[in-house]
């Protein structure tokens, strides 16, 4: 009698597994249509707009071969010789530089999100910062600014130097929004 009960128990817990299922599979391959467009950086869903900032040309949006616009940063900008009389070839060893007002970044989804920067170049550290609350580099996103829907915040650039050699460099930032 115990035989016939644990062989009942055995394969009625087969047969349920079966009916229920691991729901596993190895592997699969669905392919469907996606429609993207791809929009200049003042219209997209992380909006930076260099245009309506920024001082001695520091910030622009500048045209791409396929006809896209992208915002620019350059430092020193071209028209630093027109400010105050001094004409300033780059930032200097060594040192730090806080550049105020390059742009504006907007928070032009429908998602509240986390703005920062990621930088992994020549220079010690490149970063983004926001200009109106103070001083603290946007490096990760446990220090990043939240920003709502609509909402924004005057975008500063932030160099540290450090043995760099003198010359000109071109560099990128990933500024990231990350829910």
């Amino acid at each position: 009698m115990k035989r016939r009960t644990v062989l009942g128990t055995i394969s009625g817990g087969i047969a349920s597994s079966l009916l229920v299922g691991s729901g596993a599979f190895s592997s699969t391959r669905a392919e469907r249509e996606l429609n993207v467009e791809v929009v200049d950086d003042s219209q997209a869903y992380l909006r930076i707009d260099a245009r309506s900032t920024g001082i001695a040309g520091r910030s622009s949006e500048v045209n791409l071969r396929d006809g896209g616009r992208v915002a620019t940063f350059r430092i020193p900008g071209p028209e630093d010789d027109l400010v105050a009389g001094t004409d300033p070839s780059g930032v200097g060893l060594h040192s730090e530089y806080w550049f105020d007002d390059l742009a504006i970044i907007q928070n032009q989804g429908t998602d509240s999100i986390t703005v920062y920067s990621q930088y992994n170049g020549d220079f010690s550290q490149i970063a983004i910062y926001d200009s109106t609350v103070n001083n603290t580099p946007l490096t990760s996103k446990s220090v990043g600014v939240e920003l709502s829907p609509g909402d924004s915040f005057n975008m500063g650039l932030y160099i540290e130097t450090a043995d760099e050699t003198p010359k000109q460099y071109r560099e990128s930032l990933a500024i990231i929004g990350e829910v």
